[in-house]
């Protein structure tokens, strides 16, 4: 008798700790693919396109191209997907392309919409000045493109995702 009542403690502390701890155990199992699922794309967003070069020089017909640096894949303007087969046409950000692209009353520029993009890539950034987008029309500045700020930034000024990213030399 003495050994079964020994052997009903047990089970009563198992079940009082035991079944609690994994009860936690379980619903934050479940809660880490909803955090990554989060994570896995930055929301659409809109950018101002100005209407001038880092040169002060005036464009007519601006419209700039995003691409996944490692890649090299342009990203369709109206999914936000990179890939092999996209157009430069279809890649072209530029106010003729977006039914919700809108002059800004402040600015003056366009203001364009940029699609969901995945959080797993790197973008770069293209501006051309050109009145049909073709891959024959000359660059007028580049950089990459920081999808959760929606700013671009260089080499020379290296942040990605509101960091500012530093090189330890040896």
């Amino acid at each position: 008798m003495i050994t079964v009542k020994k052997h009903y403690g047990k089970i009563i502390m198992l079940a009082l700790f035991g079944v609690p701890i994994l009860s936690i155990f379980i619903l934050f199992m479940y809660m880490i693919p909803l955090r990554e699922a989060q994570a896995a794309t930055y929301p659409t967003t809109t950018i101002t396109l100005p209407t001038y070069s880092s040169g002060g020089v005036l464009l007519t017909n601006p419209y700039f191209i995003l691409y996944d640096v490692r890649t090299g894949y342009l990203l369709d303007a109206t999914t936000g997907v990179p890939a092999a087969a996209t157009t430069w046409a279809n890649a072209a950000f530029d106010s003729g392309h977006w039914t919700g692209g809108v002059i800004s009353t402040i600015t003056s520029f366009p203001n364009l919409i940029i699609p969901a993009l995945s959080s797993q890539s790197v973008y770069g950034i293209l501006m051309y000045d050109g009145a049909s987008p073709a891959k024959t029309d000359s660059c007028v500045a580049k950089g990459l493109f920081n999808p959760q700020s929606s700013l671009t930034y260089s080499d020379s000024v290296p942040t990605k995702n509101g960091e500012v990213m530093t090189r330890t030399s040896y």
